[in-house]
């Protein structure tokens, strides 16, 4: 098994631990088999820690990618191309480290965004939605409320009003 994920001893046992000299230690069979069960957990252990670092880097690197682009169209093909997988893995990754399909986590991405320009500046609502990458403010909006249960202008009326009450209680404090 360790041969076939490509590894060695010393990458699941760092303390040189030799797998057969141990194994030949246990004299009844039950110790044997508690033996290599154990084995076999440390393998698949360090099978998963590893899988979860490589898709930790993978989503790092596709949050990079979204930091920068988030603005233009983006494809599942076109992502899937600058971390160099498949398309059809890559989508397995999302789904499997974040629970959403790849357009329902751009989409959050992108309204991320578009929650931190409708608090932080005066744009109207068809130029957040130009920025963050949406065609069309009707669209924008549309999925803005699909995702938040409340339309954009809401969302900055909401948070607009909680900003400046906060800042008179401060300021009254």
């Amino acid at each position: 098994t360790i041969f076939e994920m490509r590894l060695t001893n010393m990458q699941i046992f760092p303390e040189n631990h030799d797998i057969y000299k141990e194994l030949n230690k246990r004299n009844s069979i039950d110790e044997k088999k508690t033996y290599i069960t154990d084995v076999f957990r440390k393998i698949s252990q360090f099978a998963s820690d590893n899988k979860y670092r490589q898709q930790s880097r993978i989503l790092e690197k596709i949050n990079l990618y979204l930091e920068e682009n988030y603005s233009n169209d983006i494809s599942l093909d076109t992502v899937a191309e600058v971390v160099n997988l498949s398309a059809s893995y890559l989508s397995f990754i999302f789904k499997e480290s974040s629970g959403l399909n790849f357009v329902d986590y751009v989409n959050q991405f992108r309204l991320q965004k578009a929650k931190e320009l409708l608090c932080n500046t005066s744009y109207n609502i068809a130029q957040v939605a130009e920025l963050v990458g949406y065609n069309s403010a009707n669209s924008f909006s549309k999925v803005f409320k699909k995702y938040n249960g409340i339309s954009p202008g809401q969302y900055r009326q909401r948070n607009t009003d909680v900003g400046i009450h906060a800042a008179r209680n401060e300021r009254d404090a």
